[in-house]
């Protein structure tokens, strides 16, 4: 079973072949219309990552305002941590607890929408995502189900779960959160105070913030509601962790049934999701296969071609001009 690391982009070399690349919106704009109206096929499998989710106020990983980019210093909870030690329990908790209310009043933005209007006409079948925060389903139907849609595989779960480690036991996330506000009265009073004030927590993709001063030993952690005892995971893949074994199924199986390919702000950093490009890839070369993202991606040598421009604009854009041929 794969697991999630914490990878690198490493340098091109003199000889590693880089994919075109457009830069103009206009000229991003005709290209990505040609794919989705010549030759993305019937089964067109769209992989998105954290860049698509950055209009809706969601921090990014990579990139110039990415919370690697921005703290040099950003490390996140390893499962193995997670799992044998109350320490980095409560640390993870508590940083969740305030970065989760970002995540949960979060908007679609325009490239959410855009996205899932291209699957309402046909020319999407399937989103696999690596992001956690749901706006995917939320631009699609609001509110989103709660144990999601069939046509978007989330990666990497969803922040909207939280699972018992010994039962198994599915949560829902905002019921947990109200739990940890009972729990944790000061902690909860400082979130309304940053409320109040009007300061913004500059969340990460996973839905935690990044904590300085504050002291995670007096947070308190509730524990399963079902077997009583049990410890609290949110249902997110961690550094360290595992693919869902039936996830990592369906991807391949999603990918092994794609006519074409296009990858929508990702950096293809982790494996999870450039394992992904390389089984399609390996299938034939000459499957049409594109990626759309601001700055380097793993996959740069990988793909037919590269959009590097603004993903909210170019999708919207792309609609417009799909729209205007029916």
């Amino acid at each position: 079973m794969g697991r999630i690391s914490m990878p690198q982009l490493a340098n091109l070399s003199a000889h590693e072949r880089v994919a075109p690349t457009i830069t103009n919106l206009t000229k991003a704009t005709d290209k990505l219309h040609w794919f989705f109206s010549q030759v993305a096929g019937p089964n067109c499998v769209a992989i998105t990552g954290a860049g698509i989710s950055v209009d809706s106020g969601i921090r990014a990983y990579r990139g110039e305002n990415g919370s690697y980019s921005i703290n040099k210093n950003h490390r996140p909870i390893f499962y193995h941590e997670f799992e044998k030690s109350e320490t980095f329990r409560k640390r993870y908790w508590a940083r969740s607890y305030l970065g989760y209310p970002t995540v949960r009043i979060a908007e679609p933005n325009i490239g959410h929408y855009a996205l899932a209007t291209l699957m309402k006409m046909g020319y999407v079948k399937q989103i696999i995502t690596q992001n956690v925060d749901r706006l995917h389903h939320r631009a699609l139907d609001d509110p989103e189900p709660f144990l999601g849609y069939h046509h978007i595989l989330e990666l990497h779960g969803t922040l909207r779960h939280v699972h018992c480690l010994d039962c198994g036991e599915l949560l829902d996330r905002n019921l947990i959160q109200e739990e940890l506000s009972n729990f944790n009265p000061d902690w909860a009073d400082y979130s309304d105070t940053l409320a109040i004030l009007g300061q913004e927590i500059k969340t990460n993709p996973d839905g935690d913030v990044d904590l300085i001063d504050k002291l995670y030993e007096s947070f308190r952690l509730p524990t399963c509601p079902n077997c009583l005892c049990g410890t609290l995971k949110p249902s997110v893949i961690f550094f360290g962790e595992g693919l869902n074994k039936e996830t990592k199924s369906k991807s391949e199986e999603i990918i092994n049934q794609a006519s074409s390919l296009i990858v929508i702000g990702s950096s293809l950093t982790t494996y999870s999701a450039f394992r992904l490009l390389k089984l399609f890839k390996d299938r034939s070369i000459n499957l049409p296969l594109g990626l759309v993202n601001l700055g380097r991606c793993r996959g740069d040598s990988n793909v037919d071609w590269k959009l590097e421009v603004g993903i909210s604009d170019l999708l919207r854009e792309t609609n417009i001009k799909l729209l205007s041929n029916c």
